[in-house]
């Protein structure tokens, strides 16, 4: 008969880590928003040179080794809460099947390498990556329990992606694309704070609370996030209407305006999702596994690619 009483330790027993395990604990599936990188390389193909597309490659690996080491940080600081969580005390350094020792040697490792690895970069991009390592470790310390705080944060850390990747070309980072960069995202780390917030609040009426939100904040960030996203499109747009795109990268720059719609499209359906409670909490991940999204990006390339030639 088991007593009635169990230890932390006891209740998430630790057993030997699998790679299955290792590759859940490093959330490798979310590299795919290093991807990012590369936005600003293949706008600016023409600028591209064989070693800054090298060197794309270099900074995604870099960045993805760094932000898998500050994910395993931040499941170690949220530790004691991850415990009591429903779905949380089941991730791998939550549940023990990751030992905090060996956790916190996979983050230091992958820190280091990272780190080792960026000095095969340019400075500026080097720059970059110590920055998102530092504004990671606040947004696990301190930023992520300030609301609104930590939605610009999040959009801030995704720019930084996109803009460490345009640091690679000769030419100047596009205002235009950062301005972009900062609505959108900012759109996007909004629905997944919705998200998690509408989840709450359904399951315990209007006294839960998520990351600093309760009741009251849900139709400020329904507001604020739809207008983000608006606002981003808004911007595109008027980037085509000032033709601020540079004239020699892309021969039929007309074609771009193709892309104003399916973005208005894609904006309005994630809220619309959200609003019913259909979203993943990470409208990034939910779009890499929607068919519809998926379809949408593909025939955002092709018009780039017809733009192109």
């Amino acid at each position: 008969m088991q007593p009635a009483h169990k230890s932390v330790e006891a209740e998430f027993s630790a057993a030997k880590a699998g790679l299955g395990v290792w590759v859940r604990a490093l959330r490798l599936p979310h590299w795919i928003k290093n991807t990012l990188v590369f936005v600003a390389p293949l706008l600016g193909i023409q600028a591209l040179t064989v070693h800054a597309g090298i060197d794309a490659v270099v900074l995604f690996l870099a960045l993805g080794m760094l932000a898998s080491g500050t994910y395993i940080i931040n499941d170690l600081l949220d530790l004691a809460a991850d415990r009591q969580h429903p779905v949380k005390r089941f991730r791998p350094i939550a549940s023990g099947q990751i030992s905090l020792s060996a956790a916190l040697g996979a983050a230091s490792a992958l820190i280091l390498v990272a780190g080792a690895v960026s000095v095969l970069l340019p400075l500026s991009s080097s720059i970059s990556l110590l920055a998102y390592l530092l504004l990671t470790v606040c947004y696990s310390l301190w930023l992520k329990h300030i609301a609104m705080a930590d939605v610009m944060v999040l959009a801030g850390l995704f720019t930084l992606r996109v803009a460490a990747g345009g640091m690679l070309l000769p030419t100047p980072l596009s205002p235009w694309l950062l301005t972009f960069s900062m609505l959108f995202f900012l759109g996007l780390a909004i629905i997944k704070r919705y998200a998690e917030l509408e989840r709450v609040l359904r399951k315990n009426s209007d006294t839960g609370r998520a990351r600093g939100y309760g009741a009251p904040d849900l139709p400020i960030l329904l507001a604020t996030g739809i207008a983000s996203g608006i606002s981003a499109v808004v911007i595109f747009t008027i980037y085509l209407i000032s033709e601020q795109y540079p004239r020699h990268f892309y021969a039929n720059p007309a074609v771009l305006w193709g892309i104003t719609p399916i973005l208005l499209i894609w904006t309005l359906r994630a809220w619309h999702l959200s609003v019913h409670g259909k979203m993943n909490e990470d409208p990034v991940m939910f779009a890499v596994r929607d068919h519809v999204s998926l379809t949408m990006g593909a025939v955002v390339l092709a018009i780039l690619l017809v733009a192109w030639i």
